[in-house]
């Protein structure tokens, strides 16, 4: 409610004068109209009884006569029913006749329908009426019917009128029966009860007469009881008893406080000044009555018969005065202004006036006794009192410039007054302002006096009221002038009239309480004044928790105030190391105790109990009765700006206090919740090297705490950012006053408070330093910034330029300033002494340095658990609009999610360092996005990149909301995964088509109920799969792939989150700016400076890095970083392994029955083939077609298996210098094939050919198992082989089936003889192989009789010869008497001269070995061929072996040559032949890229991880693949014997 004003009551004094005036008068006159009115009551009650006694007999008569015509008319309708019935009989004989007959038969038979009548005569009426309609039609000529319709005469209906007829006569016969009857009885009864009421009426009459009778005989009583009810009616709505007790409460606490200094925030009451005025109520009163009334009412605010109404002077509404004084006693007048002045002081707040003096006749001597005030706080009284008519206009002009600014910036139409704006904006400081003028109007022009009108029109909205002083006009004034002014102003102010020594306003006195005398306003001044610089200085000088000492209202008050100051004295005096770091923050902040003059106090209830509770001690520990010691006491939801003065000689004692701050703050704030910014410019960090030694000792998260400056640009780079984060803090926590209040409210999010010192100030801070530190200062305590200032005066200001001087003293304005002296300190301007709070010794630092240490790592490891942010009920959720995953739990304990799908909210971007907690997060999110939705609302496709297993605990369990784990993943894996979800995309848009033309899931979700998942993608160090530089294609294709899914998934449910431990990389990847820019959400841990604006931008960094501070898991949140969302700061919930079991381990009971086709990949894992043999229930076989089992595809597919039947050509190139990966990849061929009852394999190991059996034990245990393994030990095996191998294929070119052989070629470099047979040169088979027993010459010539080269052996003998042939191949010594034998016994040597080498590659053609070639022709289908094979047009090994390359896998016959060099394979299969280009299937790896080029194109092999390999079928097919891992040869033997028991 606001205060009543001086308007107010003189409008409620007007009003109780009206109904004085209307009471008054006539309580007197009602005794004269008793008799009148009595008179004219009998009067008025006679005609009444004469009125109802003619009205009851008109009525008795009325009702005989109403009787007697009803049994009339009854009779008379009755008679005209019976001249129509007496009519009809005589015009129609058929009536005549039917009435005849039917007469008798309806005797007594009545019509019930008239019953429903409700008069009776209405029924009556009716019948008659009925009963005419109906006989007109027969009483009249019956021509018409006849001539109409002849057969009406015979008509149903004509009889059934007769009888209605005979109906309703019987009927109205009834009916005038009984009106006959009843009606005179019905009458009689009505007329008695009218009788009776009447005679009632007429005792009820006479009873009120009676009445009204004893009213009159006890008329006073009466009357006065009406007037006394609407006398105390009127006066309640005129003056109510709450108000009178108002009124004289108002009254009674400006008289309790009027000498008293407002410590407070408001205007006490809404009040600035009151004076009073008596309401002689004894003369204006004749009525006893009403003057009783009057004075009860009053009670409460009677004086001496007088009513004395308050006339306080309201804030809001105060009427501007105007006194009007008597040139007798000018004093007078005076006096009045300054009780004025000095109730205005007392009742504003402190700091919160400024007194305006014009006194142009006495040059300010009229405000004498406020000079002592005004020298010591010159702010009171402004600039100066004016009394030139060029001050005065110019100061009048000021005011109303501000009048205007404030009209029209701040108050509009919106706002009343001042007051009223500045409820709705705290932040701007409310001034008031006092204008006293005295000896009105001299110096004041016509253009000055407009300016006065308008300050009084419009001022006290504005906070400006004004006192003017006129004297009457002096002898030399202009008379006409000086009325003209006075009638200008007149209807603008309230008027207060002086006669001699007494004043009056509105004909009624005025009274008012005097200024204090000046020993009393001495005493208020001085409590004002301390005030008013403990406020300047954020109540350090005179604190609330001081004031309440002095104004404690009762003994209960004082000695809570004293207990409590009594603690913070004690903590003040603890010795440093009684206890260690804090686990809240402080709103307190102790820094020691400040001794006080006890006078301060002497108007407490309770000063002796204060002074004996905080007497002073004085060095040497004597007690000091004149001091008191308080706690000296920063509030630190206010700014707290300490500024330590004192020269270059006590620079020692300024560091030295700047550090008991410094140790204060970290004694009492939670560990690793302050931070320093040090600007040190003289020594460069020397002046805090305590604090940066203790900081080095703690753990590396808290190392950071400190900032340390020493140049200009770089204290103005941390000032803009500390502005930045005050700002961001008012803007973007607007529920929470200050960031105290925020961490009190969010006790797991709290964020660390900030010590800005600057050292030998103002050294190197420049203007533009001052003006961002003077807005630190002021604002910087919202987000919990203090700002502690060395002030070295030695240190020179700057020049005048800039005004840094005027800067420097503003600054000073918001500083508690306290000097060092060489025998302490002392708080200014008091020059209090001050004891700080104790500064630890080294050994107690070292102590505190080791709890401290403990405590940050003990709030490190504190997180929140999973269990908090979890649904009330789990797998719920709906993605049908939005993912929403909660990670967190954020300010007010609220859960934070992320959101994806809302708004373009719909891919995210996660950046933490290291220790930052970016992995617990994406396991937070993947925990809970499962435990919220089902497999049917969300899909999760997993990888990892940076080469470890941060997901593989979600292999542990079946979990069918995942859909792919990918573990280490590689490169060319990723871009397989991110082709998958391009696919699932376009498998989307064609369901979404085909069910009607829908766009969103969201709308085919809710239109069609089907149930669509979403996925969400997450990828960790997703950089690994951008990066050119491990393979630009690669790269480049997933950059590709990445931003159609940014771009286009949103509408198909397909969500990207990406994670790296820094951003810096990103730029250098192959993803461009618009796709990075799509991924709207952004979450950030940990990250540095750079990271953090690369995340959250310019607008949101220094917000975010704020944010940031925290314990491992703190977190900052971005829904869409390019809007102007504000930052989340967060902490993410953690969940162990412990509590992943437990509810991975639900999730797959819950959703046992869902399909799971999770597919697991780990880049760095390689699978050992029995494993996957064993896993996947593979066994024995026994069909035509052999499938090798591989190993593991770099993509998302199914394992990679070759398939080796007869439909295309099968052969295997294999080339890679890994030794262990190429016995790896070729041991897969055989064990796969001994899988298969129908395979046969042929292995040629150039390992085993020159010696080196690295491979044999393998071999060895496989041959036990596998009975169709045939390996090569030397390199006449090679040759049989080859021959063996084409002796099936010519078999099976006549008839089809057989086994399916593997010939497998291993370590083709070693193998000179392989390399000969692949270019298609011919091999001396005789060095490797026996030739068969020479056949006998008849054998010979009879088998071939035809054959033309017989003419070349003409003379040979044919006879036979027992000798067997030679070991080595062919005999070397010839049969004495067999010339053919001796010719073949030449044959070797005749051939060795031009036979070539093993290791040459230019075949020479020899004419012996065509000879030879002959000869096994002829006996080929002789049956004394020997098994063993022998060279011929197509017998040479080197012929079949082309043969077989080229033709054999139509067959059944497929091979797989293994080399470790390109070279070996570029001039063994590539020249010659170039049989190269039958091997279309090649794996290569552990080559040179340009090697590997020539075999498979676009590949860049040195790209390959570990254990990978390149695959291709040599047309459409090109990928990486991990080859399992081979057995050992006991695992083999074990397995083998178990598969295939021989």
């Amino acid at each position: 409610m606001d205060a009543l004003t001086q308007a107010e009551v003189f409008a409620l004094i007007a009003e109780l004068n009206d109904f004085i005036e209307k009471w008054d008068p006539r309580l007197v006159t009602k005794e004269r109209e008793y008799q009148a009115k009595k008179t004219r009551i009998v009067a008025e009650n006679n005609a009444e009884k004469t009125h109802r006694e003619k009205a009851y007999k008109q009525e008795c008569e009325t009702l005989s006569r109403q009787s007697a015509k009803m049994i009339e008319d009854a009779q008379k309708i009755l008679e005209d029913v019976d001249q129509m019935d007496q009519q009809l009989m005589s015009s129609d004989k058929y009536y005549s006749k039917t009435k005849t007959r039917k007469e008798a038969e309806l005797a007594g038979v009545e019509s019930q329908a008239y019953r429903n009548y409700t008069a009776l005569m209405e029924g009556i009426e009716a019948i008659r009426r009925d009963y005419g309609q109906i006989s007109k039609k027969y009483r009249e000529s019956m021509l018409p019917f006849l001539i109409n319709d002849l057969h009406f005469l015979f008509s149903a209906q004509r009889k059934k009128d007769y009888e209605s007829l005979i109906v309703l006569r019987n009927t109205v016969h009834k009916f005038v029966n009984e009106v006959s009857e009843l009606l005179p009885e019905i009458t009689q009864d009505e007329l008695a009860m009218k009788k009776e009421a009447f005679e009632q009426d007429q005792k009820t009459l006479a009873l009120n007469f009676l009445s009204t009778i004893q009213e009159f005989d006890n008329q006073e009583s009466i009357k006065n009881k009406n007037d006394e009810t609407q006398l105390q009616r009127e006066l309640d709505e005129l003056f109510p008893q709450e108000f009178v007790d108002f009124l004289a409460q108002t009254g009674m606490d400006y008289e309790s406080r009027r000498v008293k200094v407002n410590s407070g925030k408001n205007f006490a009451d809404g009040i600035l000044w009151m004076s009073f005025t008596d309401y002689p109520i004894l003369l204006l009163v004749e009525n006893k009555k009403l003057l009783s009334l009057l004075k009860k009412r009053c009670a409460h605010i009677m004086v001496n018969d007088v009513i004395r109404f308050p006339l306080p002077m309201a804030c809001k509404g105060a009427e501007p005065l105007l006194v009007m004084s008597d040139a007798r006693f000018p004093e007078k007048a005076k006096q009045l202004s300054h009780a004025w002045m000095f109730g205005v002081l007392a009742s504003s707040p402190v700091a919160k006036l400024e007194i305006m003096v014009i006194d142009p006749e006495n040059r300010g001597t009229s405000v004498g006794p406020f000079f002592d005030a005004r020298k010591r706080l010159p702010e009171l009284f402004g600039e100066k009192i004016c009394f030139t008519a060029e001050d005065i206009a110019a100061q009048l002009a000021l005011l109303n410039e501000e009048i205007e600014t404030t009209l029209m910036d701040k108050l509009g139409t919106e706002y009343d007054s001042i007051f009223d704006y500045s409820r709705e904006h705290p932040e701007e400081a409310l001034r008031v302002r006092c204008l006293v003028m005295y000896d009105f109007p001299r110096n004041i022009s016509d253009s000055v006096l407009a300016d006065v009108r308008n300050i009084l029109r419009n001022g006290s909205r504005c906070g400006i009221y004004a006192m003017i002083i006129c004297p009457p006009p002096q002898p030399d004034t202009r008379q006409e002038s000086y009325r003209q002014m006075l009638q200008t102003i007149q209807p603008l102010t309230a008027v207060i009239k002086q006669d001699q020594q007494s004043f009056s306003e509105r004909g009624l006195p005025l009274l008012y309480h005097p200024m204090p005398d000046k020993a009393g306003f001495d005493r208020f001044f001085s409590k004002y004044m301390l005030i008013f610089e403990g406020m300047q200085n954020r109540g350090i000088a005179f604190s609330p928790f001081i004031r309440k000492l002095v104004e404690a209202k009762d003994d209960a008050e004082l000695d809570g105030s004293i207990q409590n100051l009594t603690e913070w004295k004690q903590i003040s005096q603890e010795p440093f190391d009684q206890q260690s770091a804090s686990t809240t923050f402080p709103e307190l902040f102790c820094m020691g105790q400040i001794a006080y003059p006890a006078e301060i106090f002497d108007e407490s209830i309770g000063y002796k109990k204060i002074v004996r509770a905080f007497r002073a001690e004085t060095p040497g520990h004597s007690i000091d009765m004149s001091r008191v010691e308080l706690p000296m006491m920063f509030n630190l939801h206010h700014p707290l700006n300490l500024e330590v003065i004192g020269p270059e000689a006590q620079r020692d004692n300024m560091q030295s206090a700047a550090y008991r701050v410094i140790w204060g703050f970290l004694r009492k704030c939670p560990a690793s919740k302050v931070r320093f910014c040090i600007f040190d410019p003289k020594e460069g960090g020397g002046s805090v090297r305590m604090l940066s030694n203790f900081v080095n000792k703690m753990p590396d998260s808290y190392k950071k705490a400190v900032t340390q400056m020493s140049r200009t640009e770089e204290l103005l780079s941390c000032l803009k950012e500390l502005e930045g984060q005050t700002l961001d803090f008012i803007r973007d926590r607007p529920d929470y006053d200050d960031l105290l209040d925020y961490n009190a409210h969010n006790p797991r999010r709290t964020e660390a408070i900030t010590l800005l010192m600057l050292y030998d100030f103002p050294l190197n801070a420049d203007a533009r330093c001052l003006e961002l530190l003077s807005s630190v200062m002021q604002k910087g305590n919202k987000c919990g910034i203090y700002v502690i200032l060395c002030r070295n005066t030695a240190v020179e200001v700057a020049s005048s330029y800039d005004h840094v001087d005027e800067k420097l003293a503003e600054l000073e304005k918001n500083c508690v300033q306290i000097e060092c002296k060489e025998n302490g300190f002392a708080l200014l301007p008091y020059h209090l002494s001050v004891r700080l709070i104790e500064k630890p010794d080294a050994g107690q630092l070292e102590k505190f340095a080791v709890e401290y240490h403990k405590a940050v790592e003990k709030l490190n490891v504190q997180s929140i658990h999973f269990e908090e942010i979890l649904p009330p009920e789990p797998f719920q959720g709906s993605t049908a609009k939005v993912l929403k995953l909660p990670m967190g739990i954020g300010d007010g304990d609220s859960v934070v999610s992320m959101v994806f799908g809302e708004g373009t909210s719909h891919h995210g971007l996660i950046g933490g360092g290291t220790g930052g907690g970016k992995s617990t997060l994406l396991h937070t999110l993947i925990m809970s996005s499962m435990m919220n939705y089902s497999p049917e609302q969300l899909n999760l496709y997993l990888m990892d990149f940076k080469g470890g297993t941060e997901f593989k605990i979600y292999e542990s369990e079946r979990l069918p909301h995942i859909k792919l784990l990918a573990l280490d993943a590689l490169q060319e894996f990723g871009e397989s995964i991110l082709e998958n979800l391009v696919q699932e995309m376009a498998n989307r848009s064609d369901i979404f088509k085909r069910s009607g033309g829908y766009t969103k899931l969201e709308d085919y979700v809710t239109n069609t109920g089907n149930s669509m998942p979403r996925i969400l993608v997450i990828m960790d160090e997703f950089q690994i799969l951008f990066d050119s530089g491990t393979n630009r294609k690669v790269a480049e294709r997933c950059a590709n792939l990445a931003k159609k899914i940014v771009t286009e998934g949103r509408s198909y449910g397909v969500h990207l989150l990406m994670a790296t431990q820094s951003t810096k990389i990103i730029s250098t990847l192959t993803l461009d700016r618009g796709t990075i820019e799509q991924m709207r959400i952004r979450v950030g841990l940990k990250c540095g400076e750079d990271d953090t604006r690369y995340l959250f931008g310019d607008t949101h960094c220094s917000d975010a890095m704020k944010k940031m501070e925290g314990p491992r898991g703190t977190a900052v949140l971005n829904e869409d970083y390019t809007e102007n969302n504000p930052n989340v700061g967060l902490r993410v919930a953690f969940c162990n392994d412990e509590t992943k079991k437990h509810y991975l381990k639900q999730i797959s009971e819950k959703f046992a029955d869902s399909p799971c086709t999770m597919q697991v990949f780990e880049g760095s894992r390689t699978v050992p083939m029995l494993d996957y043999l064993a896993a996947r229930s593979i066994g024995i076989a026994d069909t035509s077609t052999v499938t090798v089992h591989m190993g593991e595809k770099i993509k998302v597919d199914d394992p990679f298996e070759l398939t080796f039947d007869r439909k295309k050509q099968h052969n295997v190139l294999i080339c890679g210098s890994n030794d262990e990966l190429m016995d790896r990849t070729v041991n897969l061929f055989l064990l796969s094939a001994a899988l298969n009852r129908r395979a046969c394999v042929y292995c040629v190991d150039g390992d085993s050919i020159v010696g080196d059996d690295r491979c044999g034990s393998f071999y060895q245990s496989l041959e036990h198992g596998a009975a169709e393994l045939h390996t090569a030990h030397t390199r006449s095996d090679i040759v049989q082989f080859v021959h063996d191998l084409y002796e099936k294929y010519q078999q099976r070119k006549k008839k089809t089936g057989g086994d399916t052989v593997l010939f497998v070629i291993k370590n083709l470099q070693f193998l000179d003889l392989m390399q000969t047979m692949l270019l298609g040169d011919r091999v001396d088979e005789a060095e490797y192989i026996e030739l068969p027993t020479e056949p006998k010459a008849a054998d010979v010539l009879s088998a071939v009789v035809d054959d033309p080269t017989l003419d070349l052996l003409a003379g040979f003998s044919a006879e036979p010869t027992d000798s067997t042939v030679e070991p080595t191949g062919f005999s070397t010594k010839p049969a004495d008497d067999d010339p053919f034998a001796a010719l073949l016994a030449q044959v070797p040597s005749l051939t060795a001269d031009v036979a070539p080498a093993e290791s040459q590659n230019v075949e020479e053609r020899d004419p012996f070995a065509d000879l030879m070639a002959s000869f096994s022709s002829i006996g080929a289908d002789s049956s004394h061929v020997s098994a063993q094979p022998v060279s011929g047009a197509m017998g040479n090994a080197s012929e079949k072996l082309q043969k077989l390359i080229a033709d054999g896998a139509a067959y059944g016959i497929h091979f797989i040559i293994c080399s470790s060099d390109y070279q070996t394979v570029k001039e063994s299969m590539h020249f010659g032949m170039n049989i190269l280009n039958k091997f279309r299937e090649r794996i290569v790896f552990a080559l040179s890229d340009s090697d590997a080029f020539n075999l498979i194109d676009n590949v860049n092999v040195s790209t390959l991880h570990d254990n990978t390999v390149y695959y291709t079928n040599g047309t459409t097919d090109t990928f990486q693949f991990k080859p399992y891992v081979s057995p050992a040869p006991e695992q083999v033997e074990t397995f083998c014997s178990e598969l295939l028991p021989m």
